[in-house]
């Protein structure tokens, strides 16, 4: 009887660390492709990077929210490179969707196809406009998770997919931003 629990003991602590194991080296993957596309960055995205970040710095945003915009810049639009998504469609740098309750949050009236059309071109040759939008959108979901052990988690899950923030997009959304991240941590300065 005590070999049987015995067995059973070990087997169970055996799956907890094949499954703990797993999560690890798909986050672990992720820093190390990240790392790979940082390594390669071509100067039109390190100076996006570099005016991003000063822009940020002096109007003195805290560190981690600067990293997290530059996360989002980098998977939306490989810093700018990629600003228009047709499948969204979603324009900018940090890919802002132009759908309803988009334009209900900037309390646009008119939500025709010509009022999407011009505010996306706006997105796309603004970067300071992009940048704002992203930021009133970071801050909106941090006040609604600011009460959350893990914040950040729960904000980037929604910067991606909304309200639903429990879809499994959403959660591998933020296992990417929160790699991204950690790159920018250990490697930005390489390049400010």
């Amino acid at each position: 009887m005590r070999q049987n629990y015995l067995f059973l003991s070990c087997l169970v602590c055996a799956i907890l660390l094949w499954f703990n194991g797993c999560g690890d080296s798909q986050s672990k993957s992720y820093y190390e492709q990240f790392s790979k596309d940082f390594a390669s960055l071509d100067k039109s995205q390190k100076s996006f990077i570099q005016n991003t970040y000063h822009s940020l710095e002096q109007e003195r945003y805290p560190d981690d929210f600067i990293y997290a915009l530059l996360a989002i810049a980098w998977q939306e639009s490989s810093f700018g490179k990629n600003v228009y998504n047709h499948k969204d469609p979603s324009c900018g740098a940090y890919q802002q969707i132009i759908a309803k309750h988009y334009l209900n949050h900037l309390e646009l009236k008119d939500q025709s196809l010509w009022t999407k059309s011009e505010l996306c071109l706006v997105l796309i040759e603004n970067q300071g406009k992009a940048l704002s939008q992203a930021i009133d959108r970071l801050k909106e979901w941090q006040r609604k998770y600011k009460d959350k052990q893990d914040m950040w988690e729960y904000v980037f899950r929604s910067y991606n997919v909304g309200h639903n923030h429990n879809k499994e997009e959403g959660k591998v959304y933020a296992k990417m931003i929160k790699a991204r991240v950690k790159v920018l941590e250990k490697k930005l300065e390489s390049i400010l």
